[in-house]
């Protein structure tokens, strides 16, 4: 597991609406049980921040990363990786600063 894989939604439920989520913890903690997640949806969020909005492809599908919907699920949970952005480190780092210390 690695910051910034692409994974299937863990969550049955959720994934209709978003069928993947990108890990935005650093895997820096591989003790802990638990790693935080943000939904990767096909339209954005008119509502929200642009900052905290990001466009990725997945399979040749646009999607829209969706940072200030970030949530804890279980290690386990998740299966292979399916695709990577690496690419949007800066951007998605941006987005966390805004979301947990304003700026």
């Amino acid at each position: 597991m690695a910051q910034f894989d692409i994974y299937a939604n863990p969550l049955p439920s959720a994934r209709g609406t978003a069928p993947y989520v990108i890990q935005v913890q650093a895997d820096l903690l591989p003790s802990i049980q638990t790693v935080i997640v943000a939904p990767l949806v096909r339209k954005p969020d008119p509502g929200a921040n642009a900052v905290l909005q990001h466009a990725v492809t997945v399979d040749g599908e646009p999607f829209v990363i969706l940072l200030q919907a970030m949530s804890a699920v279980r290690t386990r949970s998740l299966s292979q990786p399916i695709g990577r952005a690496i690419d949007l480190r800066d951007r998605l780092m941006s987005a966390v600063d805004l979301i947990f210390l304003g700026f």
